[in-house]
């Protein structure tokens, strides 16, 4: 399990540079450099929270809790200017979903946790590499500029594709649940992101921190696999 993660990470990371070198050829040097510094981390990230995933319920909710506190007071920060309600309100949803968080990083096997991890990693990607490919349609042009139709489709392909061929290898469980499991990663992480997006706006700023070189913060980096957990969490707690 531990070493065909890796490998599956080197593999995915393959693409993930060929698209990154293709849509960068005719983007000014400082544009291409900070791709390329956005994609290092990321893939940084990446193997750090495999290996955390990895390990024992004790890592896991340590982890868990250490980029929930950042992620609070990213949030603190950044809402100051919010009107009360706004930020009451914003303050409550993100709490809500860091504690759903840190409980099911705690709870879950790591192996469902590595699975859902995997597919926000190849939906976050592909969808972002698939944009600067081949986007012209905007998707949410106020909220999330660079987001566009393509990349969105082209994301869910990529994942839905990622996530056939990692079933035999992940999990022993029927078809439908998980294809279950992966939908609600998909959706949450879609979810997650987008409303993190949509509250830099209302905040007014780039990003939450410069604490994680090119990926706007511990709470950009992580909205998605944090939407993610929380859907994962609904969808049990609905279905059960």
């Amino acid at each position: 399990m531990t070493w065909s993660i890796y490998i599956t990470v080197l593999l995915l990371s393959l693409p993930g540079m060929l698209g990154t070198y293709l849509a960068s050829r005719h983007v000014s040097p400082s544009v291409r450099n900070e791709r390329w510094r956005k994609l290092i981390w990321y893939v940084g990230i990446v193997t750090v929270m495999l290996t955390v995933l990895q390990s024992g319920q004790a890592i896991r909710a340590a982890a868990a809790t250490g980029i929930a506190i950042v992620c609070w007071l990213e949030w603190q920060r950044a809402s100051i200017w919010l009107t009360a309600r706004l930020r009451w309100v914003g303050a409550g949803l993100l709490l809500v979903s860091l504690l759903i968080f840190v409980s099911r990083l705690y709870r879950l096997p790591g192996e469902r946790l590595i699975t859902i991890f995997l597919m926000v990693v190849m939906f976050d990607a592909f969808s972002q590499v698939s944009g600067q490919l081949i986007g012209r349609h905007k998707l949410m042009p106020r909220i999330s500029p660079a987001k566009t139709v393509e990349g969105l489709v082209g994301g869910v392909l990529v994942t839905g594709l990622a996530a056939w061929w990692w079933y035999d290898a992940a999990l022993l469980m029927p078809p439908m649940a998980y294809a279950r499991l992966v939908a609600s990663a998909v959706l949450g992480a879609w979810l997650g992101d987008t409303v993190a997006s949509w509250w830099k706006r209302r905040c007014g700023i780039k990003d939450y921190s410069t604490l994680l070189p090119g990926q706007g913060g511990m709470l950009d980096r992580f909205d998605s696999f944090i939407g993610a957990v929380g859907v994962e969490w609904l969808s049990c707690a609905l279905l059960s």
